[in-house]
């Protein structure tokens, strides 16, 4: 069969704010677990310069800028894999990330993730550790897919 990939990824958009966070998860997960294998010197610098840049969200903070390092400490992650196609789709997938932390946190007042989670996933891509890495990052977006779960009655 053929998929306009144009359609999918506007479904993919649309999709629900739990179905976003289950694939996140995926790629969140995949995504660590790549970058402890495959990162280098440079990701490893970046990577604590955004993480830095994101810290810790502060209630009635900037939330656009926030949103905004938040995706790039997790776009710094994709990068660090190495994986073209990964890190073309997780730019693309971005977008309706930065909407969906915005609805999480303005909408359903659901908490951010905060940084020492964040930094978990930092210490083990450094170390090398890809299973530590994928725990670490599963434990940042799982959370969300049960509190949406739990606050919107959706499926278990």
């Amino acid at each position: 069969f053929e998929l306009d990939p144009t359609a999918v990824m506007r479904r993919v958009t649309r999709s629900s704010l739990r179905d976003h966070f289950e694939l996140r998860v995926i790629l969140e997960t995949e995504a660590a677990r790549l970058a402890a294998q495959h990162r280098t010197a440079a990701d490893i610098r970046r990577l604590e310069k955004t993480l830095k840049v994101r810290g810790e969200w502060a209630e009635g903070g900037d939330l656009d800028r926030f949103l905004k390092a938040d995706t790039a400490f997790h776009l710094a992650v994709a990068e660090a894999t190495h994986n073209e196609a990964l890190v073309e789709l997780y730019r693309y997938f971005l977008v309706a990330a930065r909407q969906a932390g915005r609805a999480v946190m303005e909408e359903h007042g659901l908490p951010e993730p905060g940084y020492a989670a964040h930094e978990r996933i930092f210490r083990a891509i450094e170390q090398g550790d890809g299973t530590r890495a994928a725990r670490a990052a599963s434990a940042v977006v799982r959370p969300l897919v049960q509190a949406l779960s739990d606050h919107t009655g959706n499926r278990d």
